[in-house]
């Protein structure tokens, strides 16, 4: 799901900056990409993209999970019970990734991630008929980060500082579909008299 839902995020946004560049959104200039491969590489095959990564998940404050709580859901012949959902926040980061003689066009690539959030903070199903199934609303928020915890991010990111915005996604709900256990109906009753 979260792998569908920052795709998703990508062709929007996408599409958003192609019509501000004049270009055709089948142009990709926004792709979900990690910066670096694990073996220390650059991940990205080309330059001059905004690169969108995931950089943590936690879980939202002020939605509790219920941990081992169960929902039961009726059908017909007994109930089925599923672990109560996970609601959590996604935190994107959003890297202008251009080469070093186009700064003035990364920073205006910027330009456009910040104006595309800031018209369209609110994802749900009237305003983005494709969103995933099981999404029915993300709220964008930005996050603001000092140097000593940007410069914390890119160490552990194992690379160099390049433009760059964290975006907080809120809230994702997990849900497992299977369910835990089938509880059939109850059929009898016995009454112990002590």
């Amino acid at each position: 799901m979260i792998g569908n839902v920052l795709a998703h995020i990508a062709t929007e946004l996408n599409a958003y900056v192609c019509r501000h560049q004049g270009l055709s959104p089948d142009i990709p200039k926004v792709i979900l990409s990690p910066i670096m491969n694990p073996d220390g590489s650059i991940a990205p095959q080309d330059s001059n993209l905004v690169l969108i990564t995931l950089v943590d998940v936690r879980q939202d404050p002020a939605t509790p999970n219920i941990h081992n709580s169960q929902q039961h859901t009726s059908s017909g012949v007994g109930y089925k019970a599923n672990a109560a959902a996970l609601h959590v926040n996604l935190f994107i980061l959003f890297t202008m990734y251009f080469d070093g003689d186009k700064t003035r066009e990364a920073l205006n690539f910027l330009t456009y991630v910040l104006q595309f959030f800031q018209s369209k903070s609110v994802f749900t199903r009237h305003n983005s008929p494709n969103m995933p199934k099981g999404v029915d609303k993300l709220e964008f928020s930005l996050e603001t980060q000092d140097f000593q915890q940007k410069g914390h991010m890119w160490g552990l990111l194992g690379a160099k500082y390049m433009p760059c915005v964290v975006f907080k996604a809120r809230v994702l709900s997990i849900v497992d579909t299977e369910p835990e256990a089938f509880i059939p109906p109850v059929t009898e009753t016995d009454i112990v008299v002590q």
